[in-house]
């Protein structure tokens, strides 16, 4: 039987170090069928020791991670532990500054056979991020410009006038601004942030129900993650979305309850998660 990898983690692989050696008996022997330069060949039970090791370890692991990995629409989960996935993802990678970037995220149009939903019935979107590098495609989509950064706003007061830089309104002279108080703010760029956060792994520990955190360089991860998910949707749709099938470690699991803005329409959860393996799944739906 042949797995057909999107994506696979090394890093996670190397993770996993057993500590003591067993041997699995009875189990249909896996190969896995990859066209990259990590591999380059068919690996098959015929394959070199290196190679048949790799997959031995990631047999082992898989076994490890199923008995206790839960359906990621399951609620509560915490960051570190495992979720397993059945649903068609979109791919992308990004320019600069994310181009070590790979992010996977479901539809948000409805797919047959597909009905990610909670107890309550809202939505649950499932969003991943990943190394390039770890990407097993033979031909990568093509790279997408990134959200933008976000724009400092420089607002003067003199007296009774208030003056925005970049605002149509006239700028004051220039005796004016040095007896002005000045305020800088950031204007957007929540999207940008929230990627930039994900691809330094920088996320604490937080649980289902927590409040808006503030985190270094992010304001809002709720907000942030919001507007990415909105983002990444204008840029993909559920024609180009493939069936997938895979394990993933959770980074954070965001709730947004009934009445929390304009999001409150649109799903209920974003889970965050980084994928061990991401493989096609054409049984499915």
């Amino acid at each position: 039987m042949l797995s057909e990898l999107v994506y696979l983690s090394d890093a996670k692989l190397r993770q996993f170090v057993p500590l003591a050696r067993r041997r699995f008996s009875g189990r249909l022997k896996m190969a896995l069928k990859v066209s990259t330069p990590l591999v380059g060949v068919d690996v098959s039970p015929a394959a070199t020791s290196d190679e048949r090791e790799r997959l031995d370890h990631l047999r082992r692991v898989t076994e490890q991670i199923e008995s206790h990995a839960r359906w990621f629409t399951d609620a509560e989960h915490r960051p570190g532990q495992w979720i397993w996935f059945e649903a068609p993802l979109n791919d992308m990678l990004l320019d600069d500054p994310f181009s070590h970037m790979v992010v996977f995220l479901d539809p948000a149009d409805p797919v047959e056979g597909y009905d990610p939903l909670d107890a309550s019935g809202r939505k649950v979107r499932l969003l991943m991020h990943g190394s390039a590098e770890h990407l097993l495609l033979p031909a990568p989509p093509p790279r997408q410009e990134p959200p933008p950064a976000a724009r400092i706003v420089t607002e003067y007061a003199t007296g009774g006038t208030a003056w925005t830089s970049g605002a149509a309104s006239r700028p004051p002279a220039y005796s004016e601004v040095t007896r002005s108080r000045a305020w800088f703010r950031r204007e957007g760029g929540q999207a940008h942030d929230t990627l930039d956060t994900l691809g330094h792994q920088d996320l604490p520990v937080l649980q289902a129900d927590s409040p808006p955190t503030q985190l270094s360089r992010l304001g809002h991860l709720h907000q942030g993650t919001a507007e990415l998910v909105d983002w990444l949707d204008r840029r993909a749709s559920a024609p180009t979305a493939a069936w997938t099938r895979g394990y993933a470690r959770v980074t954070a699991d965001l709730a947004y309850p009934p009445g929390d803005g304009d999001t409150a329409a649109a799903f209920s959860r974003v889970v965050i998660a980084s994928p061990l393996y991401v493989e096609y799944a054409h049984d499915l739906p």
